[in-house]
C-alpha cells in the first residue's frame, strides 16, 4: 500500500469510530446510563438486615481491611553483637610498593637461635624455647633457622631475625631503672 492511501485509511477509521461512539451515546438515553440487561425481569424477594446489623458491619469493615493488609511494623536495627558478631573496621588502602603490616609490632627480643640436625631451639626474652613451643603471649615458634625464627599468631606468620628487639629491650630496661 502506498503512503498516500494511509492518510485516507486513517481518516476513514477515525470517522467510523466517531459514528459508532455517537450511536452508543444515543442509545444511553436521557438518564445518562445504558439500559439494564435485566430490564423487565423481576428481582427475587430478599430479607433486608436490620439497622443494628448494618451498623455492626460498618464498624467491622475497618477492622477487616486491616486484617487483609496489615500495616508494617517498624522494628529497630538488630544488635548482632548479641550473637557474637563484631563490626568490621575499615582497612587502610595499600599503595603500590608498600607492604601490608599485619598484627602490629613484635614485642620480644630474639637473642640466640640454634639449628643443627633435628635439634632446634632459641632464646626469646631470656627464656629457652624449642621448636613448636608456645610463648606466654600466644605466639607459636614454627621454625628455627640459625639466623632467624618464624613465629605464628592467629594464622599470621612472621620471620624475626636474631638480635631483633635487642635495642628495644635495652631501652626499656634503662627506662624502668633496672641494671643490666
Amino acid at each position: 500500500m502506498k503512503i498516500k492511501y494511509l492518510y485516507l485509511m486513517s481518516f476513514i477509521l477515525i470517522l467510523v469510530g466517531m459514528v459508532v461512539s455517537g450511536l452508543w451515546v444515543a442509545r444511553i438515553g436521557p438518564e445518562g446510563r445504558p439500559p439494564s440487561l435485566t430490564s423487565g425481569v423481576a428481582l427475587p424477594e430478599g430479607k433486608m438486615p436490620s439497622s443494628e446489623v448494618v451498623q455492626e458491619i460498618g464498624r467491622l469493615d475497618g477492622l477487616l481491611a486491616g486484617l487483609a493488609t496489615p500495616k508494617e511494623k517498624v522494628i529497630g536495627p538488630v544488635q548482632l553483637s548479641v550473637f557474637g558478631y563484631r563490626e568490621v573496621q575499615a582497612q587502610p588502602r595499600i599503595r603500590k610498593g608498600q607492604q601490608l603490616r599485619l598484627g602490629g609490632e613484635f614485642r620480644h627480643s630474639v637473642t640466640f637461635a640454634f639449628s643443627g640436625g633435628s635439634k632446634r631451639f632459641c632464646v626469646v626474652d631470656g627464656a629457652y624455647y624449642a621448636e613448636g613451643a608456645l610463648l606466654p603471649t600466644g605466639e607459636k615458634i614454627l621454625k628455627i633457622m640459625p639466623d632467624k625464627v618464624m613465629f605464628e599468631k592467629r594464622r599470621v606468620r612472621k620471620w624475626v631475625p636474631v638480635g631483633a628487639g635487642k635495642e628495644r629491650s635495652i631501652r626499656e630496661t634503662k627506662d624502668s631503672g633496672e641494671s643490666t
